[in-house]
């Protein structure tokens, strides 16, 4: 009798609650769950830029994006089953670029090499076949860096990323300050020391200095209240700026 009851108990939730309401919920909570477990596992994959992938990087992070997919969009697959093939490509991709590291060959195999398109000022056509790159592509590229003369042009590498490398020859490259046979002090980076009327202290720490200096120095320049800057910032050369917050 009391199993009947909460069975008839069980039966009239189960009514009142909508199917659908339920697979809504569901999905929306996995895709809460996914998204935070594709980001620490691409945080452990190392750090990459999305123009700097290898052909290895970029076929794991498809993937681990499919098996999320693949259980987010049916709210009936247990979420182990895309947990496994996520956390299993992570850990492939961390083994074998620690294999790269110590085996070149391995590298080769998995990432490629560059390829060599300009040599010399010179095309590169049998290269070019190989790497299945059009010479409309290497004009586009060119232009992008800023070489659109092939003259110009010492050495184009492809890379393994696919981006073109750009070496000009040398009657065609930027003035640098060491062909001006000027000697230049070496310059430090920007540290900003208010941000979003909070100090930082990072930034601080880095100019081997604290809290009471910064005041001080704020106070000289005729910043106001921290609570009152939106960020504050010196320069390599020890000069101070600073902007206010809108309200």
């Amino acid at each position: 009798m009391i199993m009947h009851k909460r069975g008839i108990i069980f039966a009239q939730y189960s009514d009142e609650v909508n199917p659908g309401v339920q697979d809504l919920l569901t999905v929306f909570l996995r895709t809460i769950l996914f998204y935070f477990v594709a980001l620490v596992l691409i945080r452990l994959m190392g750090k990459r830029e999305v123009g700097q992938l290898s052909p290895f990087d970029l076929v794991v992070a498809i993937m681990i994006a499919e098996a999320a997919v693949f259980v987010i969009d049916d709210p009936n697959t247990p979420i182990w089953t895309g947990l496994i093939p996520m956390a299993t490509l992570a850990g492939l991709q961390i083994i074998i670029s620690y294999l790269c590291l110590k085996f070149p060959q391995i590298m080769s195999l998995v990432n490629g090499r560059p390829t060599i398109i300009i040599e010399n000022g010179q095309i590169n056509e049998q290269n070019m076949r190989k790497a299945r790159y059009t010479v409309h592509e290497l004009m586009e590229q060119l232009r992008q860096q800023q070489n659109p003369s092939l003259p110009d042009v010492q050495y184009a590498i492809l890379e393994m990323s696919g981006s073109l490398s750009v070496i000009p020859k040398t009657k065609s490259r930027p003035v640098q300050v060491s062909d001006l046979n000027l000697d230049l002090p070496s310059e430090s980076l920007p540290a900003a020391l208010v941000v979003d009327a909070s100090i930082n202290y990072d930034g601080l720490h880095a100019l081997g200095r604290d809290r009471q200096w910064l005041v001080e120095q704020l106070q000289k320049i005729g910043a106001p209240e921290l609570s009152e800057i939106l960020v504050a910032a010196v320069d390599p050369n020890g000069n101070f700026w600073w902007q206010r917050r809108q309200h």
